[in-house]
């Protein structure tokens, strides 16, 4: 089972949201961070080492790793259990802090009662680390690996939306593995799960590189988004006032050709006005021209008239006096 755990390639790309249980144990418990646990444990690989879970006492029948599989989602978070009998912590119980949100995906499960075999102690962070003391070295490699890779997956989706806490998976997960197999670096040694959970963290880190470098360009290319659009923006403006430019020139021109249209149609019909005035003065002093001449005509046809009337009446006298004259000189005679 080891064998094809360990041969088996590391999760490809980052789940959508974390749901284990034992993540959900490891992610409430205050005091695991980066760096700051795992200092004093002991190696977990030994044969020879001491259990920090005392033999069992109520139920003496019941399944000592079904008990330890239940443990990591129950004794930190609630009732987490200390170091081991024969080493007496140093250590006085403080206020814990609130606990860390978790990713806003996850789903909050909830924490059984503990264990009624295990004693109530403060938690501790070094009685954390020893959650795979009571299974059998297998299922405690495999269970390891397990969490490993969630943590791992996890860091990956979290490196998008909160890096520091994404970081600080990673670290958790790493601290696992070196405090899980200690002893192998002290004989200088490595197993093949050791060899299978470094694949995980290393194909993690390049996973969160990747979604960082991603993350990094997407941002550069939102930026470049950006300034394009306040320099298509800024040119639209640009553009804008141009154009506004050239309309108030362009209403300007055609005003002022307006104002000249309307100069040159009034000077126009002042020139008409002008042109039949004088022509209507024309008019009417050759109308007053014609009728003199009318007048001194009729004047001298009548006086002419005259003449020859009187020139004809003068005529006959003469005439009737002439008759006379003879008349009275045959009378003499």
């Amino acid at each position: 089972m080891a064998s094809s755990e360990s041969s088996s390639e590391p999760s490809s790309g980052p789940s959508s949201a974390p749901s284990s249980s034992l993540f959900s144990t490891l992610a409430s418990v205050p005091s695991w961070g980066p760096a700051s646990f795992l200092s004093s444990a002991p190696s977990f690989r030994g044969s020879s080492r001491p259990s920090i879970y005392p033999p069992p006492t109520s139920n003496p029948t019941s399944n000592p790793i079904s008990d330890a599989s239940s443990t990591p989602s129950s004794a930190p978070t609630s009732n987490p259990i200390s170091d081991s009998p024969s080493e007496p912590s140093s250590t006085t119980p403080t206020a814990l802090p609130s606990p860390l949100p978790s990713d806003p995906s996850s789903v909050t499960t909830t924490t059984p009662d503990p264990p009624t075999d295990l004693p109530l102690e403060p938690p501790l962070t070094r009685a954390n680390a020893h959650l795979f003391d009571a299974l059998e070295p297998d299922t405690s490699q495999q269970l390891l690996l397990s969490a490993v890779r969630i943590l791992c997956s996890d860091a990956a989706v979290l490196t998008q939306t909160s890096p520091g806490r994404g970081e600080q998976y990673h670290a958790i997960a790493t601290e696992l593995v070196m405090a899980f197999f200690a002893g192998e670096k002290e004989r200088g040694e490595m197993s093949e799960p050791h060899e299978a959970a470094n694949k995980i963290l290393k194909y993690s880190r390049m996973e969160m590189d990747r979604v960082v470098v991603e993350m990094a360009k997407t941002e550069e290319e939102k930026k470049a988004d950006r300034e394009e659009r306040a320099t298509e923006w800024e040119k639209s403006q640009v553009e804008e006032k141009r154009r506004e430019e050239e309309r108030k020139v362009e209403k300007a021109r055609f005003e002022e050709d307006m104002r000249a249209s309307d100069e040159a149609l009034r000077e126009f019909r002042e020139e008409r006005k002008a042109k039949e005035e004088r022509r209507a003065e024309k008019e009417r002093k050759a109308a007053l021209r014609e009728a003199r001449l009318a007048y001194v005509t009729e004047a001298e046809k009548r006086k002419i008239e005259k003449k020859r009337v009187e020139k004809e009446k003068g005529e006959k006298e003469e005439e009737r006096r002439m008759r006379l004259v003879e008349g009275r000189g045959w009378v003499g005679e």
